[in-house]
């Protein structure tokens, strides 16, 4: 009975005792496993948890748990800041060593050293962290814009565009046929009248045959629209070409046009156009001048007139010295290019004489004139010219024989000062600059400005010679695309005309070139919008606001360009009137239209710093010819001024300098004067802005 009691006790005391260390030992296996808190680490060094921390974040990091990565990381740092190598000490001995001195003790460490790149893997942590937030941000937006393109989507549906394709076919004459060798311009007009932005649109055009190309070679053409907003239109031009082989009759282009989401033109759309074979160019001479320039130099000038029955091609016009008394400065040969049937160009070639060639005497050279194309055109022209006597000018009727007839004098007494005839020259000779000078005189559906021609040709030389401008460019006649050519669209920012790409070329060599802007002809409003337009010469006046180039533009333009410095003269007026040959009334430029419906807005740009401004008359007025000279009447007194007439006066200054200033005194001053002589129905007042001190020209004294 003892013995079972002692055995019932010393069973009790070691479960009484072996439970709490059972229990001790299952919480240190669950630990090991991983299964329990983490580890206590209260013993080891700074170095050691730093480590652990640092592989933890590591391994997190590979595993794609970029967030406990940055967390075990960023502990680590705390413990230990710099990445490299770090050193654990596993254990310490302590040695007794023998010196000089006696026994010394010296503890020795057995230490281990780990890669330890915390700063390195947070880098990597915050990229990835970055990117999916960035991802996340990029979803979002994209599900954000799924949304609202669905929603547009339905919009556009119920409310969908609506295109609608207009086409003009212009040729070089205006005629309306295509005839063999011409080319013509096709103007598609593209309007979205729907309610929703067409988009991507496209339209395909091509010709019926292999005998009407676009442009050089090509019968088939994709023009790239792109979005069109409800009520807008968009404008393309492309170029047709009649081959030499195409027949009497009449040809076609069709046409069509799509849109991304289906909205495109239901059905192909073609339009036919007359056709006329080959007719050869027959060339005339008309008004043929000689005039003086100075010392032993001269000009000869004369009008290249198309009378054949078929367009030239590649028009070109030579001189030729028949005896050795005659010198030719420059050039012998003019390009004129295409010129229609009925269409003109004018040419000059300047030339120097002998002494024993005297005044009277014919001048011995021979014209020729040929379409290059075509060598069965090339013609020869006799011709009556002489020497002028002194500085005067001669003019000679077309192709005649007929001795020389001075131009006759003004019926009034208004005395003319010869400003086509010894021009002088400038102390300045510009380099890097450039004078843009155009005249517009035949239209073919308005009355012609019947000088301007004239003007461009002797205000070129004025650019050339007085104003110093080495580059001088003359367009005589511009069309609709002609004008685009020069100045530039809107479009492209008017980076695509002559002017913006040749000053830019310019500017590269020389900061702020020079720039020198001359234009007669005719200028309109718009009757819708009120706008100023220089007007083309195949205008047609009811598609002024498609066909003109608008005076904005021209502004914009300039403002656009690569310089503070430009010059622009107008030699035109605005008012929708124009001068007429007998000088005795104006004549409105629209048709069936009350001259009270004509209203132009201000001709002034408005703050473009870079611009000095010449205008020939106010919005509402006309600009008058000046038949005695054969010039507009601000042209002839503008050149009257370079002469040097607007520093010497009255109001100059004399220092040689003729300043914008000096001309705008002496120019309005002379206008009015002649105004109120010829008894004109209305008053001309020239206008200047901008820059009035800065000088034009600067005479040798």
């Amino acid at each position: 009975m003892r013995i079972k009691w002692w055995c019932g006790a010393g069973l009790a005391l070691v479960l009484f005792i072996a439970g709490p260390v059972q229990a001790g030992l299952f919480d240190s296996l669950k630990n090991s496993l991983g299964g329990g808190s983490e580890p206590d680490d209260s013993g080891k060094s700074p170095e050691e948890r730093a480590l652990s921390l640092y592989r933890k974040g590591k391994k997190s990091y590979e595993s794609g748990d970029y967030q406990g990565a940055r967390e075990h990381l960023s502990k680590a740092l705390e413990l230990y800041s710099s990445d490299g190598k770090i050193r654990i000490v596993k254990d310490q001995q302590v040695e007794w060593v023998e010196t000089p001195r006696g026994l010394e003790r010296r503890v020795v460490s057995d230490s281990t050293a780990y890669d330890y790149y915390p700063n390195r893997y947070m880098g990597y942590v915050s990229n990835e962290l970055a990117r999916i937030e960035k991802e996340r941000q990029e979803a979002w937006t994209a599900e954000q814009q799924s949304q609202q393109a669905q929603m547009a989507l339905q919009e556009k549906f119920a409310n969908p565009p609506h295109l609608l394709v207009r086409y003009d076919l212009i040729d070089s004459n205006r005629d309306n046929i295509l005839s063999a060798k011409e080319s013509a311009k096709v103007v598609v007009t593209v309007e979205n009248a729907g309610k929703s932005m067409a988009e991507s649109v496209e339209v395909a055009i091509w010709s019926s045959t292999s005998d009407v190309t676009l442009g050089c070679c090509d019968t088939r053409r994709k023009l790239t629209i792109g979005n069109i907003a409800p009520g807008q239109s968009v404008i393309e031009t492309l170029e047709i070409i009649a081959t030499e082989k195409v027949a009497t009759g009449s040809e076609k282009l069709s046409l069509t046009a799509t849109e991304a989401d289906g909205f495109g033109l239901p059905e192909e759309l073609q339009f036919a156009f007359a056709t006329q074979e080959y007719m050869p160019a027959a060339f005339a001479i008309v008004d043929q001048r000689v005039s003086h320039l100075t010392g032993n130099s001269y000009e000869v000038s004369y009008t290249v007139v198309n009378q054949g029955k078929g367009p030239a091609v590649d028009a070109v016009t030579q001189i030729r010295a028949e005896s050795r008394d005659i010198l030719l400065l420059g050039d012998s040969e003019v390009s004129i290019g295409q010129l229609a049937v009925n269409a003109s160009q004018r040419v000059s070639f300047t030339f120097a004489k002998t002494n024993r060639l005297k005044s009277g005497d014919r001048l011995p050279v021979a014209l020729r004139a040929i379409d290059k194309s075509d060598e069965s055109t090339q013609k020869e022209f006799t011709h009556a010219m002489v020497l002028p006597a002194g500085g005067a000018s001669q003019r000679y009727a077309a192709n005649s024989y007929q001795a020389p007839t001075p131009l006759a004098p003004a019926a009034s007494a208004i005395a003319v000062e010869p400003v086509d005839t010894d021009i002088p020259t400038g102390a300045e000779q510009i380099q890097f600059g450039r004078a843009f000078v155009i005249g517009n005189g035949r239209y073919a559906a308005l009355d012609p400005v019947d000088f301007a021609e004239n003007d461009a040709s002797v205000v070129a030389q004025y650019a050339k010679k007085t104003l110093g401008f080495k580059k001088t460019k003359t367009y005589l006649n511009e069309d609709t695309f002609g004008l685009r050519d020069i100045f530039g669209t809107k479009e492209k920012n008017f980076k695509d005309g002559d002017l913006y790409n040749m000053v830019k070329r310019d500017s590269e060599l020389k900061p702020n070139p020079p720039v020198f802007i001359y234009y007669s002809g005719h200028g309109a409003p718009g009757l819708s919008d009120g706008k100023a337009y220089l007007v083309p010469v195949d205008a047609q006046m009811e598609r002024l606001d498609q066909q003109g180039y608008p005076l904005e533009d021209l502004y914009a333009a300039i403002k656009n360009l690569p310089t503070n410095n430009v010059t622009l003269v107008l030699d035109s007026c605005f008012s929708g009137n124009t001068d007429t040959s007998s000088g005795k009334k104006t004549k409105a430029l629209y048709t069936g239209v009350s001259p009270a419906a004509f209203k132009t807005n201000e001709l002034k740009p408005g703050n473009i710093s870079n611009l000095t401004l010449f205008t020939s008359a106010s919005a509402s007025e006309v600009s008058y010819w000046h038949k005695e000279s054969r010039h507009g009447l601000f042209t002839y007194n503008f050149l009257r001024a370079l002469r040097g007439s607007a520093d010497n006066w009255v109001k100059g200054n004399k220092d040689g300098v003729v300043s914008a200033e000096e001309i705008q005194n002496f120019v309005s001053y002379e206008v009015a004067e002649y105004i109120d002589q010829t008894d004109k129905g209305s008053k001309q007042t020239p206008g200047l802005s901008g820059q009035t001190s800065k000088p034009l020209a600067i005479l040798k004294k």
